[in-house]
């Protein structure tokens, strides 16, 4: 429990007795979801709001870099790490890199469809809860469709469409008539 006489001192049972501890540093304690911690001053004056469904999640409406987790009837602030920021999408929030982030959450029908992105041609995008998720080529490839499908390739060949004419024997490989560096 905390010392109501000093902010920055707390009870701890030792040994069957109450014994005075100090939070480290400028850390102040606070007694929240039935538990008694130590806190930063800014985090122990924030307001404390309410939620009713434990583990759910959200973003933090006045900081970018923090999502909450509701715990015991009370959101509980975590800090996303160096160049993240909390997205909400689907439900629930996540850490993301900054520019995931910021991106339009464009909304998308047809689960698991993909589709190469119109800004930058190393990046396609996979229709992931009803959105659009972005995803990276590997270095050197670019995005390119196939069939309705988007598909990362080396900018020098050109895509080549796989037959889909069944094969005979597992194992075999075949060379793509259109390009002999490319087998199926």
């Amino acid at each position: 429990m905390c010392d109501s006489a000093n902010r920055s001192s707390f009870y701890m049972c030792v040994n069957k007795n109450w014994t005075k501890m100090k939070c480290e540093g400028a850390n102040v304690c606070i007694s929240r979801n039935k538990k008694t911690m130590c806190v930063s001053e800014a985090e122990a004056n924030a307001p404390v709001q309410p939620c009713t469904s434990s583990g759910t999640t959200q973003c933090a409406r006045d900081n970018k870099a923090v999502f909450q987790t509701c715990v015991d009837n009370y959101w509980t602030n975590s800090t996303c790490s160096d160049g993240n920021y909390c997205l909400y999408r689907a439900g629930s929030a996540m850490c993301v890199d900054k520019a995931l982030a910021e991106a339009p959450q464009l909304p998308c029908s047809t689960a698991n469809a993909t589709q190469c992105f119109d800004g930058d041609d190393t990046i396609y995008q996979i229709c992931y809860q009803n959105y659009w998720s972005n995803s990276t080529c590997d270095k050197g490839n670019v995005c390119g469709m196939s069939k309705d499908t988007a598909v990362c390739h080396d900018p020098s060949q050109p895509i080549v469409d796989i037959p889909e004419e069944p094969c005979s024997e597992d194992g075999l490989k075949e060379c793509i008539a259109a390009n002999e560096t490319l087998y199926r």
